[in-house]
């Protein structure tokens, strides 16, 4: 039987899955959120985050934007993310939103 205990620290996650352990980093994670309102369509809007947030699944940052789209009324046209990679270098996410 396979068991799994999490230890959660400020900085990274680790999972001791067999008496091996498996390291999840929490890094910080910036999302640029380019939106509009449905009234004036015209005007594009943008909404800047900061974070800590497992890279680079990103989990938080999927549970955000997945709250925006269902319950805020302003439609979102494009997202940017990055985040640091551990080491102090800047990393952008390869895909990113548009409508």
């Amino acid at each position: 039987m396979t068991t799994i205990s999490p230890a959660f620290t400020r900085s990274r996650i680790s999972f001791i899955l067999n008496n091996n352990v498996m390291w999840l980093r929490k890094n910080l994670v910036l999302i640029d959120v380019y939106y509009y309102m449905p009234d004036p369509p015209h005007l594009i809007q943008e909404f800047i985050w900061q974070t800590d947030d497992i890279t680079p699944e990103l989990p938080r940052v999927h549970k955000f934007l997945n709250y925006w789209k269902d319950n805020i009324d302003a439609v979102i046209q494009e997202v940017k993310v990055s985040y640091t990679d551990g080491n102090g270098k800047i990393r952008f996410a390869d895909d990113f939103i548009q409508h």
